[in-house]
C-alpha cells in the first residue's frame, strides 16, 4: 500500500468510524427510551419484575456513591486511613499543570505514546 493509499484508507476509515459511532448513539437513545418505558410499566404495574416470551424484566437497585463534601471526605480518608476509597490514577490535566509549573509529583512517571494525526488534503 502506498503513502497515499493508506492516508486515503484512514481517512475512509475514520469517516466510517464516525458514521458507525453516530448510529450506536441513536441505537443507545433508542434504548434508554425503550428501557425508560418499561421500567414505568413495570412501576405502574406495582411489581419489580416482568415475564414475556422473549425474556425478562426486572427493577434492580443500585448505589452510585459520590462525593458531596470533597474536603470532609479527604479528611476522612486521611485520619482513618481507607484509601481503597480512592482510584489509583491521576487526573491528566491537572498532573501536566503542575509538571509545566516546574512542580515535582513524587511517585509518579509518564508513558508517552506516539498518535498519528491524518487531515485530509
Amino acid at each position: 500500500m502506498t503513502i497515499d493509499e493508506s492516508i486515503t484508507r484512514v481517512i475512509e476509515l475514520r469517516e466510517e468510524i464516525a458514521q458507525l459511532e453516530k448510529r450506536q448513539e441513536e441505537l443507545k437513545h433508542e434504548k434508554a427510551r425503550v428501557e425508560a418505558s418499561l421500567m414505568d410499566t413495570i412501576s405502574a404495574l406495582g411489581t419489580t419484575g416482568v415475564k414475556s416470551l422473549h425474556g425478562t424484566a426486572t427493577l434492580m437497585r443500585k448505589q452510585k456513591p459520590f462525593i458531596a463534601d470533597f474536603e470532609q471526605f479527604m479528611a476522612f480518608v486521611i485520619e482513618s486511613g481507607h484509601t481503597q476509597l480512592l482510584q489509583k490514577r491521576l487526573a491528566t490535566k491537572a498532573y501536566a499543570e503542575l509538571i509545566n509549573a516546574d512542580v515535582e509529583v513524587p511517585g509518579t512517571n509518564v508513558l508517552e505514546e506516539f498518535a498519528l494525526s491524518v487531515t485530509r488534503a
